[in-house]
């Protein structure tokens, strides 16, 4: 990765079970804009072989959730312990990846353009 951005071609959705809190923050995830998750491991399988590329930023600037209504109106109820939400990129696209230390030399609030992999024979994702 090289202090890049680049496409995750292994995920193309993530799925989380709400707590119950922060219905706020949850109310503008669901009206539509970007995701940001940090894993503290992010095992990477190619050619057999798994990478783990430590503390990573997984995000995509675009995304859209399954049931999105459903999910505001348990928010609007304040019943929403235990919600699960699968979030996808728009138009069939990736998640992104990014590590941790790199986030600390890239403009804040600038969009990421993923780098390629630019290996032969790979076809890269969207």
């Amino acid at each position: 990765m090289d202090g890049q951005c680049i496409i995750n071609p292994f995920t193309r959705a993530l799925r989380l079970t709400l707590n119950g809190t922060g219905a706020d923050m949850l109310r503008r995830l669901l009206e539509g804009g970007q995701v940001h998750a940090t894993r503290a491991d992010c095992p990477v399988p190619i050619a057999g072989h798994t990478f783990d590329l430590g503390p990573t930023r997984i995000f995509h600037p675009h995304i859209t959730i399954d049931d999105a209504a459903q999910a505001l109106a348990a928010i609007d109820t304040g019943d929403f312990a235990g919600l699960e939400l699968t979030l996808r990129p728009v138009q069939e696209q990736h998640y992104r990846l990014v590590l941790d230390d790199a986030l600390q030399t890239m403009p804040p609030h600038q969009p990421v353009q993923p780098a390629p992999f630019a290996l032969d024979g790979y076809h890269e994702p969207a």
